[in-house]
């Protein structure tokens, strides 16, 4: 596809769209507890994929397993979107997200690159008072973003579309939805 000049144009519009998300996520890190608190809202997205009782037990067994057998998933790690992940860290903030609806950002192990964000906050520096109310609205959002079907992305009317994480990704680059159209075979 990137060899295709059609896609590659388009390609160019989907980073764009990324890239506004990516600029979210910095600003909630940047704000008190941020890094905790993007860790946690990017874990409580994953967890509205796993409500299906088949899916959760699966997550438990495995928590289960890790904490009869502990030394077999010691330094093991997965990749999630081509980031590594320590697979024990990462199966254990699910299970603690799934089977403790009082978690909050304190009681999960860290995903997310610390590292990273780190980095933004020492770069960027502290938020103005406009941001910080920005990076409280993005949290929020991220809390709250639906569970993302096909529906729902084609739907204008829906949560996910009218998320604000996703309404401000849109107008930065309102032809997505086409492109997106168009993979899918919809057009």
């Amino acid at each position: 596809m990137i060899n295709d000049p059609f896609y590659n144009r388009k390609c160019k519009k989907l980073l764009k769209h990324e890239l506004v998300h990516a600029k979210q996520f910095e600003t909630i890190a940047r704000m008190d507890n941020g890094i905790e608190k993007l860790n946690f809202s990017c874990l409580k997205r994953v967890t509205k994929y796993c409500q299906n009782p088949i899916i959760k037990n699966e997550f438990i067994d495995i928590y289960n397993d890790i904490q009869s057998n502990p030394a077999k998933y010691e330094n093991k790690i997965i990749y999630i979107d081509n980031a590594p992940v320590n697979f024990k860290n990462y199966i254990t903030a699910i299970y603690t997200l799934l089977t403790n609806k009082n978690a909050t950002y304190e009681d999960i192990p860290m995903i997310i690159n610390r590292d990273y964000y780190e980095n933004v906050r020492k770069t960027k520096g502290a938020l103005t008072k406009e941001e910080e109310k920005k990076a409280e609205l993005y949290y929020q959002a991220q809390i709250d973003y639906p569970r993302l079907t096909i529906f729902q992305l084609f739907n204008p009317f829906g949560a996910y579309r009218n998320n604000l994480l996703e309404k401000e990704a849109y107008k930065e680059n309102p032809g997505i939805i086409e492109f997106i159209r168009k993979i899918c075979g919809k057009d």
